[in-house]
């Protein structure tokens, strides 16, 4: 482009400035007074028009940011299950056919994966009480309010099977224990998780009680909560 040259399509604007067509406002902004000051005549190499260049460039590259609404980020929603093991399920795809996905065990959320065409941000959605916290499987369950008092055995269900976990007391006193490296699997800088288990003491009857009586007192324990 001559230096006299109206700039008059995206991709001349964004190589005036120096960067890409689809920048940031904060990114379009910086690269704008970074080129003004090369390009104004009062700087040594800098002349009329080159300052007129890049004022244009920056008004095609604002102006087009401020009419065109910025694209939602496709999102694939998984079960923890499918963050430990691996995602093997059909798909819609964006053009409306189905396809059968095979993704890798150890998905984080906000990893970015590829599926035919698409780029799809994953986010991982809790399920029966499991949950997903970083690198980390959470599992909430309910014992009996005496392992509570003193820890012991419990046996837990997590997607990858049955279990007996260990509840040391000091375990039971903050109501949290962890199995280390049974989270999800290392995947590239992330490393392998735990198992988070919080533990919540079981709501038993009390002596008398009616089952209606316990469900009442159940349901207003919840609503206060």
């Amino acid at each position: 482009m001559s230096q006299g040259e109206p700039v008059t399509s995206f991709v001349r604007a964004a190589r005036v400035l120096g960067v890409e067509a689809d920048c940031g406002p904060d990114a379009l902004q910086k690269a704008f007074r970074a080129a003004v000051k090369r390009a104004h005549p009062d700087r040594p190499g800098g002349d009329a028009a080159r300052l007129r260049a890049v004022i244009e460039a920056h008004e095609l590259l604002r102006g087009r940011r401020e009419t065109s609404p910025a694209p939602s980020p496709a999102i694939l929603t998984i079960t923890p299950g499918e963050a430990l093991a691996g995602l093997r399920r059909p798909l819609p795809a964006a053009d409306g056919t189905i396809r059968f996905a095979r993704l890798p065990a150890g998905l984080r959320a906000g990893d970015r994966v590829r599926l035919g065409a698409e780029i799809l941000t994953i986010a991982i959605k809790s399920q029966a009480g499991l949950s997903v916290i970083g690198d980390h499987l959470c599992l909430s369950i309910e014992v009996e309010p005496a392992l509570m008092r003193q820890g012991g055995e419990v046996g837990v269900q997590t997607p990858a099977g049955s279990r007996a976990l260990r509840v040391t007391r000091q375990d039971a006193i903050r109501g949290l224990a962890r199995v280390a490296g049974a989270g999800l699997p290392a995947r590239g800088s992330r490393p392998q998780g735990d198992l988070l288990v919080w533990l919540k003491p079981m709501d038993l009857p009390q002596a008398g009680e009616t089952s209606a009586q316990v469900k009442l007192r159940r349901f207003a324990a919840a609503w206060a909560a």
